[in-house]
């Protein structure tokens, strides 16, 4: 990553660790409360950049209800270059899990995060546009948590390891 002085003001706000963290802890959450247990790591790298970049959010469904596997080959397209995305994210999706480690807001077992701290969920300062992201995020835990196999889910999303 290059140091935090070095980067350029949209990617600086846009992905800082502190702002992707409180979207992560909303989707580690969401997944705690629909399986009762930790998010399995890889499954954060592979489905969060669908939350943080904007195009891919508005393509996600609007219900949880929605097939996993049905809107994949309904997106199809999305896969063609998902990968590379992946690898894009990666170092920010990273850094914001050490962010929330080095202040015990999540812990680490097993491969799994967990919420270790509760965090306001809402702040008066919110925009639409946080607030839409922390819902997605909120989403993305619950829809994720339906398959709760990270193999299948890098299956689906054709992310070869």
């Amino acid at each position: 990553m290059k140091h935090w002085n070095n980067r350029p003001f949209d990617v600086a706000n846009l992905y800082n660790p502190a702002y992707l963290g409180r979207i992560l802890v909303e989707y580690i959450d969401s997944y705690k409360i629909a399986t009762k247990k930790g998010i399995p790591l890889e499954i954060i790298y592979v489905t969060f950049p669908l939350i943080i970049v904007k195009s891919l959010q508005k393509r996600l469904p609007k219900k949880s209800n929605a097939i996993f596997h049905k809107w994949l080959i309904e997106n199809s397209d999305l896969k063609f270059n998902y990968f590379n995305t992946v690898i894009q994210y990666l170092p920010f999706i990273k850094e914001a899990i050490i962010f929330l480690l080095q202040r015990n807001i999540i812990a680490l077992e097993k491969n799994t995060l967990r919420i270790n701290k509760q965090i306001r969920k809402t702040l008066k300062s919110d925009t639409n546009e946080i607030k839409q992201t922390l819902k997605k995020a909120s989403f993305m835990g619950k829809w994720v948590a339906k398959i709760d196999d990270s193999e299948v889910i890098y299956s689906l999303m054709e992310v070869q390891v």
